[in-house]
């Protein structure tokens, strides 16, 4: 039911699918550079994916289901560039950082659970793939945790509630459209957080009580036409 730490750290010779569907509990490196696979990963029961399991593991095709797992770990699924879809879970209350870091192959929206509290550091660096919508009720977005995923389409909705906007969290993001309304919570924007995103064509609502907006925050985002 268990897979140790470094188990299969470095054996690049594997083809085909991996079948890990009787397994519940991945440890970290486990997996690592493991780069021969080019198939499917099953994880259908896994509730736990350690550090840099799957890290470097390009050779996945399509669906990356992680809908029963509990805990993810950094660098989990980094630069695994083959897949072709996410599916998150409802249990997660967090995307650690760099957990999918430069995973270039994903389509569709990225639908983010309302359970997921905090997108972490670099979480989805340079995920170029995505050409929907984003959709997340996180409080936190960390810095480059959207980092030129630049496909995204309509409006950026951030939650009421959010509390932090970190440095080039969205940068290069151009696909959205519409206007962008920054929360109430938020009391300063960072340096690059929306930068090159070019693609806004309504409001740029800011809140009142909004302390600093540091420098290059909205550099070349040309279309919005008003601000609050």
């Amino acid at each position: 039911t268990r897979i140790n730490d470094y188990a299969f750290y470095g054996c690049s010779g594997f083809t085909g699918y991996l079948n890990l569907t009787n397994i519940t509990q991945i440890g970290n490196y486990s997996f690592h550079g493991c780069s021969g696979f080019t198939g499917y990963l099953y994880l259908s029961n896994v509730t736990q994916i350690g550090d840099y399991s799957f890290h470097g593991c390009s050779g996945f095709t399509g669906i990356l289901n992680l809908s029963n797992v509990i805990n993810i770990g950094k660098h989990s699924f980094s630069e695994c560039t083959g897949f072709n879809k996410l599916i998150l879970s409802n249990y997660l209350k967090s995307i650690p950082e760099y957990a999918f870091f430069r995973c270039y192959g994903f389509k569709g929206s990225l639908i983010i659970p309302e359970s997921i509290t905090k997108i972490s550091k670099s979480a989805f660096f340079m995920c170029t793939g995505f050409n929907e919508t984003l959709s997340f009720n996180a409080q936190m977005i960390e810095s480059s945790a959207f980092f030129r995923c630049s496909n995204f389409k309509g409006e950026l909705k951030l939650p009421t509630d959010m509390t932090e906007i970190g440095y080039y969290a969205f940068y290069e993001c151009s696909g959205f459209t519409g206007s962008l309304t920054i929360p109430t919570g938020i009391k300063l924007i960072h340096q690059y957080s929306f930068c090159e995103c070019s693609g806004f064509n309504g409001n740029l609502i800011l809140p009142e009580k909004l302390d600093v907006i540091y420098s290059y925050a909205f550099y070349h985002c040309s279309g919005f036409t008003g601000s609050l």
